[in-house]
């Protein structure tokens, strides 16, 4: 999980990222932004996701502020999940027997 980098959490505002591609950036990776709004887990799996994206490091705080889709990304049972959570830090922590009995009870509520 690229969690190491702050956008791998405000990218996750795909609505927001893909207005501010389309309005400053000609419309440049707005369809990946669309992409990773329909699996929100994807977007965890891309390495170095701050240099992919044509949004950088310059819109974090709109990004952050604008309405962020907490909930739904905390739903998707990766990254913003073990922050909130805190059960699975560590290698391989998404294939412990703790995180699945979280990301179960949380998706059962």
């Amino acid at each position: 999980m690229p969690f190491y980098s702050i956008e791998a959490w405000t990218y996750q505002n795909t609505a927001v990222s893909v207005r501010l591609c389309n309005a400053r950036y000609g419309g440049r990776d707005a369809a990946v932004f669309a992409e990773w709004a329909a699996d929100p887990g994807r977007l965890d799996e891309v390495e170095r996701v701050k240099e992919v994206a044509v949004l950088k490091g310059k819109h974090n705080l709109e990004l952050a502020s604008d309405g962020f889709p907490a909930e739904t990304r905390f739903r998707a049972g990766k990254s913003f999940f073990f922050c909130r959570v805190g059960c699975c830090v560590g290698p391989r922590s998404t294939e412990s027997a703790r995180h699945k009995r979280h990301v179960a009870a949380v998706r059962d509520e």
